[in-house]
């Protein structure tokens, strides 16, 4: 049986790792993004699965939708929990708003991100959002 971590360590290693890709998606950094992912990445949104096997897969597509939305500006996290832990696997439950330039709010998502660790690293594996 796996040895669970506690509610205060996962919090603060995933996120830790949530921030950091917050941070390169609103720098429009792929590289940055990739960083903060393990592979093979998974994302379904909008009713489409997406899996990218390596990071230059990854950043080479996310230069082409960066930004998502045509007013786009930044996004910020409203709320993460961490609703499943163990001492190699996190499910977080989170909801962030994207806003334009001049502070208006454009959209509000609810996701579900697993972050994961491989070989020492840990990074987000798959994503689930209702977001484009």
């Amino acid at each position: 049986m796996r040895k669970l971590l506690t509610s205060k360590t996962s919090d603060k290693i995933a996120m830790l790792v949530l921030d950091k890709f917050l941070v390169a998606f609103n720098a429009r950094a792929p590289r940055g993004l990739s960083a903060t992912c393990n592979f093979p990445h998974l994302r379904l949104a909008n009713g489409k699965f997406t899996v990218w096997q390596t990071r230059a897969e990854f950043e080479k597509d996310n230069e082409l939708t960066v930004p998502l939305e045509h007013d786009w500006h930044r996004t910020v996290s409203d709320w993460r929990k961490v609703v499943q832990s163990s001492d190699k696997k996190f499910h977080v439950a989170l909801c962030f708003t994207r806003y334009d330039e001049d502070g208006k709010k454009v959209s509000t998502f609810q996701s579900l991100y697993i972050i994961t660790k491989q070989r020492a690293h840990w990074g987000i594996q798959a994503r689930s959002s209702f977001a484009p």
